[in-house]
């Protein structure tokens, strides 16, 4: 069977190390050095105050973006891999002699992504703070982009409107985010009939 290599929109060629060839825990390694989260740490550290403090702010935040890299869809998944996984624990920063233990609970992610969601714009600054380095690196850096627009399948219920007499709990469990199309495709079948597809 013939394999095809998709080609990404961006290429590695040109670093002097060949991230491509590296593993996921080396690639995560480069990701909680480089990212400038110190600001964001602190705002998490000064929110929780006297809270519970079970497990600590820079390791949540670490196996957040350590589910990015290692292409998590999910915080079950990610949880699963940081129990079977004690390198990517330790990595993270969570306490070695716990094992399995030291991984923070399902509700525990779910209030952590809640602050980290309210903290949306420190998030973006991050990431605006290293697109300003590639800049400086790569003077030419996003002169020219290009972007394609796709209809992605969601079996989640579009949100309701608010009305004076309904009250709708933030249980979370609809997208918010995305925005909602319709997009219509029109064509002649093989008999000469008009037909169309609305997705």
């Amino acid at each position: 069977m013939a394999i095809v290599q998709e080609l990404g929109l961006f290429s590695w060629k040109d670093f002097q190390d060949d991230l491509q060839n590296l593993g996921d825990l080396e690639r995560f390694k480069l990701v909680i050095e480089t990212i400038p989260d110190q600001n964001l740490i602190q705002i998490l550290q000064k929110l929780r105050n006297k809270g519970r403090n079970d497990h600590p702010i820079q390791a949540m935040w670490n196996s957040i973006l350590g589910g990015i890299v290692f292409e998590h869809v999910s915080v079950e998944t990610l949880r699963r891999e940081l129990r079977r996984n004690a390198q990517f624990r330790e990595m993270c920063g969570f306490n070695p002699l716990a094992g399995v233990n030291a991984v923070p609970s399902k509700s525990a992610y779910s209030r952590f992504l809640s602050s980290l969601l309210n903290l949306e714009s420190h998030v973006r600054e991050m990431f605006d703070t290293l697109v300003k380095e590639l800049v400086v690196t790569f003077p030419k850096f996003g002169i020219n982009l290009a972007g394609d627009g796709k209809a992605i399948h969601s079996l989640a219920k579009p949100p309701k409107k608010r009305t004076n007499n309904s009250r709708l709990e933030d249980d979370r469990r609809r997208e918010e985010d995305a925005d909602w199309g319709v997009k219509k495709y029109h064509g002649i079948d093989a008999d000469g009939n008009a037909w169309e597809k609305v997705k």
